[in-house]
C-alpha cells in the first residue's frame, strides 16, 4: 500500500485521550460551519463502526459510553460487532447493549462465537499466528459488509482505545483522507501510540526521530504521512 495513503491527523487542541472541556468547545465551534464530504452538515455520510471485542467485560461499559458520546448522528452510524474467544460475559454485555441501541443507530449486526481459545493459545494477551489470521479475516468481513451495504466509511476502534474527545469521528470524516487516524496518547510519559513513523523494507517497525517529533507535537499541526496507522482509524 502506498505510504501516501496512510495519514495521521494531528490537530491543535486535539490530544484524543486527554481533552479538556474548553478545548472541546473550541473544536466544536471551528467545525460548526463545516460540511462532510459525501454529505452535508445536517446529513453526514454513513459510517460503519467495527466493534471487535474479546474478553472486555471489565471495560466495555466505559468504552461503549464514549462511543455513544461521539458527536456524529447515530442515524448515520451502522454498527458491525464481532466477539469470540471470550473468557467472560462480553457477548452478553454486547447483546444487551445492541438490543437497546438498535432504536437509535442506523443498523446493528452482532456476530458471536462460542470458541474459547485458539489452537496455539499461550494466554489471552498473547498473539499467535492463528489469532493474527483470524483477526485479518474478521477485518476483511467488516470491509466486505461495508461494500455490500454501499457504506463509504469504515471506523475501526479497538476496544482498549478510549476516545474521550467526542469530535473524533467528525474530524476524521471531514479530513477527506483515504486512511486516517487520530493520534492517541496514553499519558505524558509513555511513548506508545497508534502509528509508525518508520518502517523497514521488510515491513517491520523502525525507530526514527520523526516519531517523537509527531508524538510530542514538535511538528506543524495537521495531517502527517506515516507508513502505518493502527488500532483506531477511519477508512
Amino acid at each position: 500500500m502506498s505510504k501516501s495513503l496512510l495519514l495521521l491527523l494531528l490537530l491543535p487542541f486535539l490530544p484524543f485521550l486527554a481533552l479538556s472541556a474548553d478545548t472541546t468547545d473550541k473544536i466544536s465551534d471551528s467545525l460548526s460551519d463545516s460540511h462532510f464530504e459525501g454529505g452535508s452538515h445536517h446529513h453526514p455520510p454513513t459510517v460503519l463502526l467495527a466493534v471487535l471485542a474479546r474478553s472486555r467485560a471489565h471495560s466495555l461499559p466505559t468504552w461503549l459510553g464514549l462511543i455513544e458520546n461521539l458527536n456524529y448522528p447515530k442515524s448515520s452510524i451502522a454498527v458491525y460487532i464481532q466477539t469470540d474467544h471470550n473468557q467472560d460475559n462480553t457477548p452478553l454485555l454486547l447483546l444487551e447493549w445492541s438490543n437497546k441501541a438498535r432504536e437509535v443507530y442506523q443498523d446493528i449486526v452482532l456476530n458471536t462465537s462460542s470458541h474459547i481459545s485458539y489452537t496455539q493459545s499461550l494466554g489471552p494477551s498473547m498473539w499467535e499466528e492463528d489469532r493474527y489470521l483470524h483477526m485479518m479475516r474478521i477485518r476483511q468481513k467488516v470491509l466486505d459488509h461495508a461494500r455490500f451495504r454501499g457504506i463509504r466509511y469504515v471506523f475501526f476502534v479497538d476496544t482498549d482505545n478510549f476516545l474521550t474527545n467526542p469530535d473524533t469521528l467528525s474530524v476524521l470524516v471531514r479530513s477527506g483522507k483515504t486512511i486516517v487516524g487520530p493520534m492517541l496518547k496514553v499519558d505524558k510519559t509513555t511513548a506508545y501510540s497508534n502509528y509508525w513513523a518508520g518502517m523497514t523494507a521488510g515491513g517491520y517497525y523502525k525507530s526514527v526521530p520523526e516519531y517523537f517529533d509527531i508524538l510530542h507535537r514538535k511538528t506543524t499541526p495537521g495531517t502527517h504521512s506515516v507508513p502505518m496507522v493502527h488500532s483506531t482509524l477511519l477508512i
